[in-house]
């Protein structure tokens, strides 16, 4: 999946490769700069995707109404609940009579990179072992049951091996691996250890984009 961000310029010439990328979804959302207008204007653009198009619900406005699924992030490892619930509730209190409900996803964000733009606005506890990281992942899977565990390194590759110990002691719980993929390699890497792979910074960096997600998208193919 692809994820574009309403702050960041999207160049028609990277929009057009994102969009023969035959990506399976593209999720819109970030941290910073994010307003009701800058995220419609981006909309206009995933409108005509021929994926799934997802909204990150994180401010006031963006539950656009012909979005596929609506994410709802939950910052795991944020000491702070506000993260957990209080900014979600804000952002949706507005707009109860126009959300559609059954698209709606609660989606467990894991942050581990800790100088993202995320990291520090949640504060979230990024230095965690794997017995913690296990923790999260039996609560959200088993007790709560969120449908995605998101992995998110947030601009930095992560660590491979953790991914895969984790995949190892639950191999049922659905895991979303996003943070530094650029190229095939890494990609091939984390699908090997996760349901899905996101790729975002690639999209505003690469000197080649059409190719890297070619690439990208093979490695996880085969």
């Amino acid at each position: 999946m692809v994820k574009l961000d309403p702050g960041r310029e999207l160049e028609d010439a990277r929009w057009q490769a994102v969009l023969r990328s035959g990506a399976d979804g593209i999720i819109v959302g970030g941290t910073q700069d994010i307003t009701a207008d800058n995220l419609a204007s981006l909309w206009r653009r995933v409108r005509d995707y021929p994926g799934q198009r997802i909204v990150e619900v994180t401010v006031e406005g963006c539950t656009i109404l012909d979005a596929d699924q609506y994410w709802v992030p939950m910052v795991l490892n944020a000491p702070n609940a506000h993260w957990l619930l209080g900014a979600q509730s804000q952002a949706l209190a507005r707009q109860q009579g126009s959300i559609p409900w059954e698209r709606v996803l609660p989606i467990g964000y894991v942050v581990l990179n800790p100088r993202s733009a995320v990291a520090q606005l949640t504060e979230a506890q990024t230095n965690m072992d794997d017995e913690q990281l296990a923790g999260l992942v039996q609560m959200s899977h088993r007790l709560l049951g969120i449908p995605w565990l998101y992995f998110e390194y947030s601009g930095i590759w992560g660590d491979a091996q953790r991914m895969a110990r984790l995949r190892g002691r639950y191999p049922l719980a659905p895991m979303i691996y996003g943070g530094g993929i650029t190229c095939a390699w890494q990609a091939k890497t984390m699908s090997q250890y996760c349901d899905q792979i996101v790729v975002g910074n690639v999209v505003y960096e690469s000197a080649d984009l059409a190719q890297a997600l070619q690439e990208i998208r093979e490695a996880i193919k085969n």
